[in-house]
């Protein structure tokens, strides 16, 4: 069935006969990938074919991110992980760790080797032996230095086919192309075949790959496989609203894209390969247009996994703001996922903070004052723009997140790790996966230095960490950094025990009439025993009160709450009070003891 469903797709994508000898090769390259992948994927037996439960939350982070002197990278960033976070956490997304030429390891010159600066395959084996492994499938562009490339250059087999080309650089059509760069969007590159004018929606270190000729999406497909083999059990599909270039279009995000996420499930079905979830990278498009690549049912079925695109600037557009409500009314509107699938909630990653979904949610006036209270605050900007004659238009935010929600008033540590976390605890409770940026459990500040020294105001959130440094500040109890890892590995503990943060579980978001506070509402699934809790995030820098009578029937008979991230009791009254910034997790008349 599956099969067939695939064959069907390669032929719609690439003709009758260039389909069919495609599923020809794509049968033997699965019969001689299927014992490598059963041999890593049923090693164990530690879950469901689909789905994902409360246990499941992602970090993601660079493969050198955490550093120490005369250590591999990858090896300080599996043993601080297996520290701090074993049993609380369950997937690692180590961002490109393969041999690259620029942007952070994103220009790949071998998609199937380790980065000896960063480590080797049995460090990743190890960090894979306590947690799940996600990988990034870099699959719009390789570096221009990849041996395909050269190829092309040169005039030889096969990559002289791998490359999106263009004979009139200045064709009219081409100015409707979107993207999010200033750069050109062709670079004249010579080769033994003349001049070639070469599609790089990047940059000329980053070459887009011609994924209308099918001997690339096999190449693809074996990577895909030895990266299951090697232990990726999520693949993010990188820019993969790039992916299909089609003449007359923007060529963002076009159908055959589609048609791409339901062939990778086909074949990783095949494969035999159902643990595998697929995470597809959309970018610089609606919402709605994101939601579309969950599918509607199993037949159709897309993307394991999408990104809550707006939910980074929203929170911090609330915290700003003193005010949740943008938030709360996006929450409330926001479509469930289908079963055994899941928002990705992530408010910090190695990327800014989008603004590009905002103008439907909130007036451009309040944009513009998001953007300038974060240049307040220390955010850099990332612009383009649309037209040769436009001005620069910020598309995001460029800051670490704990900058980003650094105190109003300077040197007040304790707002500053408050305003922090509230922001994080909303990305813990929301139905759905977290992931969570491994800056944040450093209490990562904004580099402006490597933000100056690549060139790029994203970098400054991409710094890198010594973790010998970093753990001595941790050993002072009220240091930032104790603080911050101490409080997010004990939400995490608690989301871990508690059923009614599983992904399918109901969620209500709870109008208290307070615009302050954001009430989050979690109840378990209906074949999972468990207490309901009751999230409640005050965005504001006053203390607030709501009336328990604001939740219906959610507290009877003058019940008592407990906040399970304390293990205190909350007083007895007809109202819940919150300080500046205040979370709390409740439950009723129980004890938290999943944290003793």
């Amino acid at each position: 069935m599956n099969g067939q469903r695939a064959k069907a797709r390669l032929i719609k994508l690439y003709g009758e006969t260039a389909g069919a000898r495609t599923y020809e090769q794509l049968v033997e390259l699965i019969s001689r990938w299927r014992k490598p992948i059963a041999a890593s994927l049923y090693k164990d037996n530690d879950g469901p074919e689909y789905g994902f439960t409360e246990k499941d939350t992602v970090l993601i982070a660079y493969g050198d991110h955490l550093q120490r002197d005369d250590e591999a990278p990858l090896k300080t960033l599996g043993d601080w992980c297996a520290k701090y976070l074993k049993g609380i956490l369950s997937t690692v997304h180590v961002l490109p760790f393969h041999p690259s030429t620029s942007y952070e390891g994103y220009a790949i010159t071998d998609y199937r080797a380790v980065d000896d600066k960063m480590g080797s395959w049995q460090d990743l084996e190890e960090l894979n032996e306590n947690f799940h492994l996600m990988m990034d499938l870099v699959l719009n562009h390789c570096s221009s230095e990849h041996p395909w490339f050269q190829q092309f250059l040169s005039d030889e087999e096969p990559g002289r086919r791998y490359f999106t080309t263009m004979e009139e650089p200045e064709t009219p059509w081409l100015k409707a192309v979107y993207r999010a760069r200033n750069l050109p969007l062709l670079h004249p590159f010579e080769t033994a075949a003349g001049t070639k004018h070469v599609w790089t929606t990047y940059s000329p270190d980053l070459i887009d790959m011609n994924w209308a000729e099918p001997d690339v999406f096999l190449e693809f497909m074996e990577i895909v496989f030895d990266s299951v083999a090697r232990g990726a059990r999520i693949i993010r599909l990188d820019a993969f609203v790039y992916l299909w270039k089609k003449a007359g279009t923007n060529c963002i995000n076009q159908e055959e894209n589609h048609e791409f996420v339901r062939l990778f499930q086909d074949v990783l079905q095949m494969a035999n390969a159902h643990r595998v979830k697929i995470l597809p990278s959309i970018t610089n498009v609606t919402q709605e247009a994101n939601y579309a690549y969950f599918g509607k049912d199993e037949e159709a079925r897309k993307a394991d996994l999408i990104y809550h695109l707006p939910l980074s600037a929203l929170l911090l557009y609330s915290l700003y703001k003193g005010d949740a409500t943008v938030i709360r009314q996006w929450l409330s509107k926001l479509p469930k996922a289908p079963p055994n699938r899941a928002y990705l909630n992530l408010a910090a990653s190695h990327d800014g903070i989008g603004l590009t979904w905002l103008k439907d949610l909130i007036p451009q006036e309040s944009i513009d004052e998001l953007i300038e209270e974060a240049v307040k605050h220390g955010a850099l900007l990332s612009s383009r723009k649309k037209t040769v004659n436009d001005d620069d238009k910020p598309w995001e935010l460029n800051a670490t997140y704990f900058s980003a929600c650094s105190s109003d008033e300077p040197g007040n540590e304790s707002e500053h790790i408050a305003r922090f976390l509230a922001t994080q605890n909303v990305v813990l409770a929301l139905r759905g996966v977290p992931a969570l940026y491994l800056s944040l459990f450093l209490a990562g500040r904004n580099d402006y230095e490597r933000a100056k020294q690549w060139k790029d105001n994203r970098a400054i959130n991409r710094g890198r960490f010594s973790i010998d440094e970093w753990e001595k500040k941790v050993e002072q109890e009220e240091s930032v950094e104790a603080q911050v890892i101490s409080a997010l590995t004990n939400m995490l503990k608690v989301r871990t025990h508690c059923s009614a943060f599983h992904p399918d579980g109901d969620q209500t978001i709870v109008d208290t009439g307070v615009d302050e506070v954001l009430a989050i509402l979690r109840k378990p699934t209906e074949t999972k025993e468990g207490s309901a809790v009751l999230c409640l995030t005050n965005f504001s820098g006053l203390p607030v009160s709501i009336l328990k009578s604001s939740f219906g029937n959610y507290f009877q008979n003058d019940e008592i709450a407990v906040d399970m991230l304390t293990d205190v009791q909350l007083a007895e009254g007809a109202d819940i009070k919150l300080l500046p910034y205040q979370v709390l997790w409740l439950t009723k008349n129980q004890k938290n003891h999943a944290l003793t």
